[in-house]
């Protein structure tokens, strides 16, 4: 699918700094949002070279973005490599898991492959639900995880420090 600057500056940036946040807050991971700005620039504009200059299939140019996406993480967001591949997973699942639900609109309202491969506004409508699923699995999730984490600590407040210790 190919991208034009207006669907780089109204989808993909958007989707890269969603997709970016929400691996950081469902890890909980503290972050400078000026970097997290200019990692989803970084990473639109990689997104938009590599869809515009490498004729692939549906799907493949995803597998390629994995790597510049960990590249831009861990260099600009100053992460360790596990954080940085665990943020890359969240993002992952909830990218795969918004698609599965909103790939099916495609077919409901009969859009074919072709009409939205050559519609950049259909490719904006159609990449909206994905967005907004996004954010509410990085609301919600990350609401989620502080809570669990808020237990655990006061839960582990209340235990002997030296018993603390064994069990880790």
């Amino acid at each position: 699918m190919k991208l034009t600057v207006l669907s780089i500056a109204i989808r993909a940036v958007p989707e890269a700094f969603i997709m970016i946040w929400l691996g950081l807050r469902l890890m909980s991971i503290k972050f400078d949002m000026k970097n997290l700005i200019y990692a989803a620039l970084l990473q639109g504009a990689v997104n938009f070279a590599v869809r515009t200059f490498l004729p692939l299939n549906f799907g493949v140019h995803t597998l390629i973005l994995l790597f510049p996406y960990l590249v831009i993480i861990y260099a600009l967001l100053h992460l360790d490599i596990g954080q940085t591949i665990n943020v890359a997973l969240c993002s992952g699942i909830a990218s795969g898991i918004s698609e599965l639900i909103t790939n099916p609109l495609i077919g409901l309202f009969g859009t074919s492959m072709e009409a939205l491969e050559n519609s950049t506004a259909l490719q904006l409508l159609y990449g909206l639900p994905s967005l907004m699923i996004m954010l509410a699995i990085g609301w919600l999730g990350g609401n989620y995880m502080d809570n669990i984490r808020k237990r655990r600590i006061i839960k582990d407040k209340h235990i002997p420090e030296e018993v603390r210790y064994e069990r880790r």
